[in-house]
Formats: structure tokens, sequence, C-alpha cells
């Protein structure tokens, strides 16, 4: 093969992986929940006050990991700030703390940080019952800890262990 064709190839390639990803990342932008739509935002300890209970329908797969998410020498953990939805569905909004190391790398390694992103996607794929307050639908800030040390487990923030 010529270095013209294989430059040809790659050229064709790229452009349609690319656009590929475009199409990808704009269907799931629009199919996703949007704070905007949000009519009433409220904190999950104000949902509570008001008697209601947030009910989990599914729970995040923290059961399977893909290879290499656990080893010897890593430690640490973070805290998923989430929205769930009107409809019940559950984005992850951020992170306000994040703690993970790698110690067989270096104390400071991001290497450690991808850890943190399949969580947040355990968390999204997460579904409760549609939150209500006196009929009306509302969005409820839920935040959990995570750690390495206990990871099947998902904690409130306010709940100490």
């Amino acid at each position: 093969m010529t270095t013209v064709v294989r430059i040809a190839l790659r050229t064709v390639l790229s452009a349609t992986t690319a656009a590929t990803l475009s199409l990808l990342l704009s269907a799931s932008a629009f199919a996703a929940p949007r704070i905007e739509d949000c009519h009433t935002i409220m904190s999950q300890r104000s949902y509570e006050a008001t008697g209601a209970r947030l009910a989990l329908l599914k729970p995040a797969d923290l059961a399977h990991f893909p290879p290499g998410f656990f080893c010897k020498t890593c430690l640490g953990g973070g805290g998923f700030e989430n929205i769930v939805f009107e409809d019940g569905s559950v984005v992850n909004s951020g992170w306000e703390h994040m703690a993970l190391f790698d110690h067989s790398k270096s104390f400071f390694s991001n290497d450690s940080l991808w850890r943190s992103e399949v969580i947040s996607q355990r968390i999204a794929a997460m579904r409760y019952r549609p939150p209500r307050v006196g009929g009306k639908p509302v969005c409820v800030r839920v935040n959990f800890n995570w750690m390495i040390a206990k990871p099947t487990e998902l904690r409130r923030w306010d709940d100490a262990p």
C-alpha cells in the first residue's frame, strides 16, 4: 500500500469516527435531563423533612468493575454530587471531594482518576421512583460518598459510619 493511500484511509477513518462520535454525543446530550427542566430543586434532607422518601428502583452496579479497577496499592474515595430528576433518572453533577491514589505510581498521580468516572457512570445508571412533594414533581440533590475500602457501598454524606 502506498503512503498516499494510507494517508487517505486514515483521513476517511478519522472523519468517519469524528462524525459518529459527534452524532452519539449529541444524541446522548439531547436525551439527558437538564437542570433547567427542574421546577423545584430540594436537598435530600429538605425533601425528607416533608415526610417523603426517595425510593431506589435500580441501584448502582457496584459488584462488577473493569479490569485493573482495584489494585493492592490503591486507596481513597470521593464524594459525588447528583440530582434525581422529576422522572427518577440520576445525573452526576460533579464531585465534592476526590482522593484516589495508586501508591505504586506516585502519591500525586492522576492515573487513578478514571476510577471516579466509572463510579459516576454507575451512579448515573441508578433510577428512583419519581420524587413528588404534595403531588408535584421535584428534583432532589443526592450526595454520596464512595470508598475503595468498601467498594460495594454508596453512603449518604450525612450518614456517619
